[in-house]
């Protein structure tokens, strides 16, 4: 009995077999989170690439060397005449909260469109961009400029071209700084006069105030003086001292009895005017910039009390019934040198080599006071002091 135990013992070294139980796998089926879906079953993104921006476009214009900006033209909203067209140099880009109140600058969301020459490029309102290639708009401003012809416009070119060459007034007024205001041509072939002004007539007149500070005259005859020592085929454009001054208004007076009649009514103006003591108003002409690359100008500080005075005189001449033909976005600035008409054609370009000016910016001509203000001809004819020829002076004691 011992033995048969004995003989199923089991020594203490060995090791005893187990069964392992393998319970079955369950599968769990994994909870998935809310608001995830798998990325196969996300619907494919069929939206349009964000059209560039306005600022993107300008950024564009001024560092893609290949890029000329003379032939950007942009079309801007203002609040009072809706939209205006501007040559893009003319347009100031630096920040709209640092520039001087003279300074022509236009807040980007107001910018309705780009065109290059006569052919839209960019435009906010259609999603047209025809610059970048944004928004679906599969080609970009290089391929536009190999593309693009303007044998179309040439007759228009030539027939402006003619009525420039016509023209016998090179006078220095600023009757040729020119707003466009995008309308559209009447029905019918219009004349080259009336497509380069469009709908307004060319004025014939301005009020102006006459620089009769000797300092400032000094001051601007020495500039010139160095300006025609650089570059002498500029002497043709130089404004004699005798003739500078500050355009306030201009006028349209077709006929010798409008003259008398402004003239009549300018001079009972006198008493109104005289009651804003202009003759106590002084502003200061500092630093230099110009019109379309080919007006140089010295420009008049801000001073409020100048800008009132003179939107009181042009809404008063308005009352009266005098033709106002103001051309130009109103910027109170004293001329230097004016290009003239006969020049383009022979220097093959409208605009002066801007490297001659540079060296004047931030220059301080001196102060003038409002003492004066005279009712001038844009004729060729002068006084005999070698100011403009004037129907009448009103002088501020």
């Amino acid at each position: 009995m011992l033995c048969a135990l004995a003989a199923f013992a089991v020594s203490e070294t060995e090791e005893i077999p187990t069964i392992e139980c393998v319970k079955p796998k369950v599968q769990r089926k994994k909870k998935e989170k809310k608001g995830k879906k798998k990325f196969e079953d996300k619907p494919l993104d069929t939206k349009l690439p964000s059209l560039r921006t306005a600022e993107d476009v300008i950024s564009r214009i001024h560092w893609d060397s290949e890029l000329d900006r003379e032939h950007f033209i942009v079309g801007y909203l203002d609040r009072f005449l809706g939209v205006i067209e501007k040559d893009f140099n003319q347009l100031s880009w630096e920040d709209i909260a640092s520039v001087d109140y003279d300074t022509l600058a236009v807040p980007k969301h107001r910018i309705q469109y780009f065109k290059y020459k006569k052919m839209k490029v960019w435009d906010k309102n259609e999603k047209l961009d025809l610059v970048f290639g944004s928004y679906g708009c599969n080609k970009t401003i290089h391929e536009v400029i190999l593309e693009y012809k303007d044998d179309d416009h040439e007759e228009e070119k030539r027939e402006i071209e003619e009525h420039l060459e016509r023209a016998t007034d090179d006078s220095d007024s600023d009757d040729d700084i020119v707003i466009t205001t995008g309308c559209e041509e009447k029905a019918g072939k219009m004349t080259p006069r009336e497509k380069y002004w469009g709908k307004k007539l060319r004025p014939t007149h301005f009020l102006a105030l006459r620089i009769t500070n000797p300092a400032i005259r000094d001051m601007v005859s020495e500039v010139q003086s160095d300006i025609l020592d650089k570059i002498s085929d500029y002497a043709d454009g130089i404004i004699p001292c005798e003739r500078l001054h500050i355009t306030l208004c201009c006028l349209g007076l077709d006929t010798e009895e409008a003259v008398m009649r402004a003239a009549d009514k300018l001079e009972s103006l006198k008493a109104e005017l005289s009651a804003w003591q202009p003759q106590e108003i002084e502003i200061n002409i500092e630093d230099v910039d110009n019109f379309h690359n080919n007006c140089l100008y010295a420009k008049v500080t801000q001073n409020q009390n100048f800008l009132d005075f003179g939107n009181f005189l042009r809404t008063k001449v308005y009352d009266m019934g005098i033709d106002c033909r103001d051309v130009f976005d109103f910027v109170p600035h004293m001329t230097l040198l004016k290009l003239p008409r006969q020049k383009f054609k022979e220097n093959h370009t409208r605009y002066f080599d801007a490297r001659m000016y540079t060296s004047y910016l931030g220059k301080k001509f001196g102060t003038q006071t409002v003492d004066n203000i005279h009712l001038c001809s844009m004729s060729d004819s002068r006084s005999p002091d070698g100011f403009y020829e004037c129907a009448t002076s009103i002088h501020f004691p």
